[in-house]
């Protein structure tokens, strides 16, 4: 399904000692879920899964940044797929204190990411749960 979702990097911040969240909005990426299962000793496990692909060309007010420079960068101005981060479905204007400030929203945790910029289809590849 092609959507619009918002993307929030969480990082520490120095002068409160406390996690904030920054906020990116990206247009037009491709978001897919599906069930997984399997049996166990303990009967049918089942896990969402979530993959994201992000085309390089998207319209971003940001720039992307690896992980570790998002620490030392002006937040206001890059972005980055990092483990821990949430992603919600739609174009939120809401800024969070917590992740569990979007529990009225879908969302999706990130779990890791592949920056595939080339080749044909350059893009970067979120997946989650």
């Amino acid at each position: 399904m092609i959507t619009d979702v918002t993307l929030y990097n969480a990082y520490l911040d120095a002068g409160s000692g406390l996690d904030k969240y920054s906020r990116t909005q990206l247009k037009g990426v491709r978001l897919q879920h599906r069930t997984l299962t399997n049996v166990s000793s303990d009967g049918l496990v089942s896990a969402d899964e979530f993959v994201l692909r992000v085309p390089a060309a998207a319209p971003v007010e940001k720039n992307y940044v690896s992980p570790k420079q998002f620490a030392s960068t002006d937040k206001a101005e890059c972005f980055t797929f990092a483990p821990g981060d949430v992603v919600a479905v739609g174009l939120l204007d809401v800024e969070i204190a917590k992740t569990s400030d979007l529990a009225a929203y879908e969302t999706m945790t990130i779990l890791g990411a592949t920056d595939n910029r080339v080749g044909l289809t350059p893009h970067w590849k979120v997946t989650g749960k």
